[in-house]
Formats: C-alpha cells, structure tokens, sequence
C-alpha cells in the first residue's frame, strides 16, 4: 500500500461516516477485505505517515488546541486526529504547524459548542490490528507477525530532540497564529 492509497482509505472513511468511531470501523471493515499484506502495509504506512507530526513544535500546536494540557498519550491521539483531517491539511500543517489556524476543524475549539469532540483518533491506531485479527481470527496476530519480520513501530511520541528549547509550552510561542486563534476564542 502506497501513501496514495492509505490516504484514499482515510478520505473514503470521511465520505461514510463523520464521527470518528464510525470512520474507524468503516475502515477495519475495508482493511478487513484485503489481503493481509495490504493490512500490514496500512500499519507500516500509518506510522511512516505519523511520524511526520511527532516534532516538537507539532506538540506545542496540541498543546494549545488542547487548551494548555497535552500529555504523551493526548499528542499521540491528536497525530491520528491531525490525519483524520484529510492529506491536505495534514501535509500542510506538519510543514508548518501554525497553519492548523486556517483549519475549521481547529477553528471550532474557540467556540462554546458543547458537542466538541476532543482532538483525538486513538481508534485509528488499531484499525490495522482489528482488521488483521477479523481475517485471521488472531488476535494479536498483526503484533506477532511483525514481531517476527523484526518490526518494532513505536507506541509513543518521541520528537527528535532537535531543539535545544523543546518541550510543549515553549514550542507553542513558536505558533503565533494558533495562539492567537485559541485565545480570542477563550
């Protein structure tokens, strides 16, 4: 599975279904009918695409977004939430994470609304593994096989200590554009 076609899933997910929960069996659902290749390539292909927001100025954008608390496990989730944002928005906001402030999706968190979801999609961190064991039957069974090709995805962020100042409300004064969005609406 190239990127295209992991990005494809995700948008086709959006086109059945707007709650996130829907979206992620719509996709354990489609997984499931593939080939077990394919599913263990939307694994791969699902932690190449994270990473690309696992940085630290990423985490000072959840920081703010998630109103001033963002633990390891939040920002991990908001990755996948960054994603369920469609490859456009996604691509755009890892090159330069100020720019989630043009995004509606982030817009909303500066009103009252009461049916806000938080910033999160931690479903679709195992959308692979639950498709893997609906056509196996084993459960487990995407763990193991990986395990034993020697694959080892990481289970948490870990930005590149690229910055001597790096940490979350530091790398947030990064986001001049974020911050002002999020703080008009509080």
């Amino acid at each position: 599975m190239d990127t295209s076609e992991y990005w494809d899933l995700i948008e086709r997910s959006r086109l059945h279904a707007t709650d996130l929960d829907d979206r992620a069996e719509w996709l354990v659902n489609e997984l499931a009918r593939l080939p077990l290749t394919e599913i263990v390539a939307f694994r791969l292909r699902h932690a190449e695409i994270k990473k690309a927001a696992d940085t630290w100025t990423m985490w000072g954008a959840a920081y703010l977004i998630c109103d001033g608390w963002c633990s390891d496990d939040t920002f991990w989730y908001f990755q996948s939430w960054l994603i369920s944002l469609g490859r456009e928005t996604y691509e755009r906001a890892t090159a330069n994470p100020d720019t989630l402030a043009n995004a509606p999706e982030v817009q909303r968190f500066t009103t009252d609304a009461e049916d806000l979801e938080p910033p999160e999609w931690e479903l679709l961190d195992y959308v692979a593994d639950e498709a893997y064991e609906r056509a196996t039957g084993e459960e487990d069974g995407l763990a193991r096989t990986l395990e034993e090709q020697g694959i080892e995805l990481p289970i948490n962020p870990e930005p590149p200590d690229d910055d001597p100042d790096a940490g979350q409300s530091i790398s947030a004064r990064k986001l001049p554009l974020l911050a002002a969005l999020l703080q008009k609406g509080t």
